[in-house]
């Protein structure tokens, strides 16, 4: 192959490091560095110019005994066409590709909830906010500040063994504060409050702990703030 192409008078862009068998062809997307000359070796092989070099397509001919099934395909197109009519174009071809992971039709109350979210969405300080998406009054939510005590209690238990969590717990709930994430409440204020657990995960190189809110939490017979909230459509296409 190579005292082929040197014999012709022809140098590859990427000579590549092995002979190894090739499975898979990859970069269609882009044809564009491809300059429109050409040259055919033999009956097999064919030489494209880009703008990095020859690029050499087809089957090795010295190498017809290999074993198992081949094909490959390529189509071009070229024609004259407006941006819009392109970008068409090019949605439909994504669409044939993508062929059953497509979104799902969402229903009206979906839609409607989707509304409401990108309504309320706003970009502040560099960051988005939008508001809670709630299905029910916020009113309807019980005081659960005794539950969630006992419940910071029994953290608070744990953590004394454990310094390195309390520490990493400490300097997140110092971010929070400075960053606007967080504030201080009244001790007398009413509301609905998030319980929360340390997850410690010491094998992970950035996050080793973070805190996780039970947004479930609610006293007996009472709503939590899970139950007032809706948790919104799935925006992920199903596969």
């Amino acid at each position: 192959m190579v005292e082929l192409l040197q014999k012709e008078g022809f140098e590859l862009s990427d000579s590549g490091a092995s002979s190894g068998r090739v499975d898979i062809l990859i970069g269609n997307d882009y044809l564009s560095v491809l300059t429109g000359r050409t040259h055919r070796l033999n009956n097999c092989l064919m030489l494209y110019e880009s703008v990095f070099g020859w690029t050499l397509s087809g089957r090795d001919e010295f190498n017809e005994r290999t074993v198992g099934k081949e094909s490959a395909g390529l189509f071009i197109r070229s024609s004259d066409e407006s941006e819009e009519n392109l970008s068409e174009e090019i949605r439909a071809m994504w669409e044939i590709e993508n062929l059953g992971i497509c979104d799902s039709e969402k229903s009206e109350s979906e839609k409607e909830v989707i509304e409401r979210f990108e309504k309320n969405l706003k970009f502040v300080d560099n960051r988005y906010e939008t508001g809670l998406l709630w299905k029910r009054d916020p009113g309807d939510l019980s005081d659960n500040f005794d539950l969630a005590k006992r419940q910071f209690n029994k953290v608070r238990r744990e953590l004394k063994n454990d310094a390195f969590v309390k520490e990493q717990l400490m300097e997140v709930i110092k971010y929070q504060k400075e960053h606007n994430i967080i504030q201080e409440c009244g001790e007398n204020e009413k509301g609905y409050f998030m319980p929360f657990r340390a997850v410690v995960r010491k094998d992970k190189l950035s996050t080793q702990v973070r805190m996780v809110f039970n947004c479930s939490s609610g006293t007996k017979g009472n709503l939590s703030l899970n139950d007032c909230l809706d948790q919104g459509p799935n925006l992920n296409p199903s596969v």
